[in-house]
């Protein structure tokens, strides 16, 4: 696993960058300076800054090794997120292929599993299920033991396609398994995620207790999550407690428009369903 990974908290981007620019700035070896600068690309796009994200890209193109090498790997990879954060999933395709044969070829496991999984983000559901499979195949045969860790991430990825496809029983297990994985990684933000996906799995199957029983433990025990707070609105409803209804969709539209004012627009039904909530 990459040394700089430590320096990045994807839930807070605008303090990543900042970590990874001054690590990039220390940075002695010329390539470890520029595959830093990848990164910082990366955190820029996580904030929707894509024209700042691709600037950064084009400057570290300018200073590229010629062949394979690990800069040249990271920079096809981040031009491939940002294409697909930006809102061009085809276009990001071939720069994810480029990328995970270059890793393969330079025996970076944990980038080239991340390049697979990326492919199968952008490909077609259809085809998606095979290239996610693939790519917990390559999870599970990795020496790295960091390369491994991808395996509870691709699960969960893994039941989302199958939950997309009304595979809910299928969907079901796989979350189960990214639960497990996540347990048994130690990673107690990951496993709090986990336990929220195969909680929404659950009320989408009808089984409402024990969705309930889950999403309330991680109200109590975690941060203010507007995803939380949503899902226990909706199962509010679904018991038949109207004010708890209210209440938990007003702090989920409350939390939801602070990580993203422009949530509302973006998402007009589900904003609308929480307000209805809130209102009856």
């Amino acid at each position: 696993m990459p040394s700089w990974l430590s320096l990045w908290d994807y839930s807070d981007p605008v303090a990543s960058e900042v970590r990874l620019g001054e690590a990039a700035e220390a940075a002695t070896d010329p390539d470890e300076e520029l595959v830093l600068l990848t990164q910082v690309a990366r955190a820029r796009g996580l904030q929707k800054h894509y024209e700042a994200a691709q600037d950064s890209l084009d400057l570290v193109e300018m200073s590229l090794p010629e062949g394979d090498a690990p800069s040249r790997f990271y920079w096809l990879l981040e031009t491939g997120r940002v294409l697909r954060s930006s809102g061009r999933p085809h276009e990001s395709r071939p720069w994810f292929e480029a990328a995970q044969g270059m890793a393969e070829r330079l025996g970076l496991e944990h980038g080239a599993i991340d390049a697979a999984h990326m492919v199968a983000l952008v490909a077609p559901p259809e085809e998606a299920l095979e290239l996610h499979d693939r790519a917990i195949s390559m999870a599970n045969e990795a020496t790295d033991p960091d390369a491994r860790r991808w395996r509870a991430s691709l699960l969960n990825n893994q039941a989302w396609t199958r939950f997309e496809r009304g595979e809910h029983e299928l969907a079901l297990g796989l979350f189960a398994q990214a639960v497990d994985a996540r347990r048994e990684m130690g990673d107690v933000k990951g496993l709090a995620i986990a336990q929220w996906c195969h909680a929404r799995c659950l009320r989408e199957l009808g089984q409402n207790d024990e969705a309930w029983a889950i999403q309330q433990v991680l109200h109590a025990t975690g941060e203010p999550d507007g995803f939380v707070a949503e899902e226990l609105a909706y199962l509010s409803e679904a018991r038949g407690d109207m004010p708890l209804a209210a209440l938990h969709a007003f702090e989920a539209t409350t939390l939801l428009k602070v990580m993203d004012p422009d949530w509302p627009e973006q998402e007009p039904e589900r904003y609308a369903k929480l307000l209805e909530l809130q209102n009856r």
